[in-house]
């Protein structure tokens, strides 16, 4: 079953569905999920799940269809000797293909935007030398409790 819905992420860390009436118009909006940690973009796969990019948190975070988070992936493992995110850092757009999904490193150093916007990553990104695209295996490890897909 495909949602009938839109999804879009706002600036407060969350996350608002937007029902599709019958005539095609928008229905009223509704908060989804709270407190994804920076989400980004998002992605839905062949089960409705939405997956997020959280990029405060360097992680992908993924969301079932009730609004339950099922998996948290990645993580943030330093800078190569080039300058290059190993893992994510700062993550953004997500895109599938085949078993992987690939994400995004953004890398931005938020006191760009004043010093007020310092994160724990702040003094990583501004060592950045290289942009990079991070891979990670689309695979939602199993949870007790939680039928698989």
């Amino acid at each position: 079953m495909r949602l009938v819905t839109r999804v879009l992420i706002a600036g407060n860390d969350t996350v608002v569905k937007i029902p599709v009436n019958p005539n095609g118009t928008a229905g009223a909006p509704a908060v989804f999920v709270n407190s994804v940690n920076g989400a980004d973009g998002l992605i839905i796969d062949e089960h409705d799940n939405l997956w997020i990019a959280a990029n405060q948190a360097d992680e992908i975070v993924v969301i079932d269809p009730s609004g339950r988070t099922i998996a948290k992936l990645g993580d943030f493992n330093g800078l190569d000797h080039g300058g290059a995110p190993i893992g994510l850092l700062f993550p953004t757009s997500l895109v599938f293909s085949g078993p992987f999904v690939y994400v995004t490193n953004l890398a931005i150093d938020l006191r760009l935007f004043g010093a007020a916007n310092a994160t724990g990553d702040s003094p990583w990104t501004a060592d950045v030398k290289v942009h990079t695209i991070s891979r990670i295996p689309a695979f939602i490890p199993p949870i007790h409790g939680l039928p698989r897909q």
